[in-house]
């Protein structure tokens, strides 16, 4: 069970998951173009439209849990994400986020 996230996040409380490894955070070598969704490329360059035009604040940020979603390990995963978009709104920054890791 790999965690893609610093050690410096956590605690010397911390329990992690049984077989878990901390492995750092991730981060691609070149940019990663979208490929695939004609939808996903609409927003994707609307938004950097606006971040140049100065109606957005930044770059979208993506949210998703991936298989911590699926497995059910994120409490409460309706709240969660509510806070987090709430928190991007409040940032006027655009949010990508894959719901179906989360939900049904």
């Amino acid at each position: 069970f790999l965690l893609g996230i610093p050690k410096s996040l956590l605690t010397s409380q911390c329990t992690l998951p049984p077989r878990s490894v901390v492995c750092g955070s991730w981060t691609p070598e070149a940019p990663v173009e979208a490929t695939g969704c004609e939808a996903l490329q609409r927003f994707l360059l609307e938004c950097q439209e606006k971040v140049q035009s100065g109606i957005l604040k930044g770059a979208p940020f993506y949210i998703g849990f991936g298989s911590m979603g699926v497995e059910g390990l994120v409490p409460d995963a309706e709240r969660v994400t509510k806070v987090l978009l709430d928190t991007a709104k409040w940032m006027a920054r655009p949010v990508v986020l894959m719901s179906n890791s989360l939900c049904d």
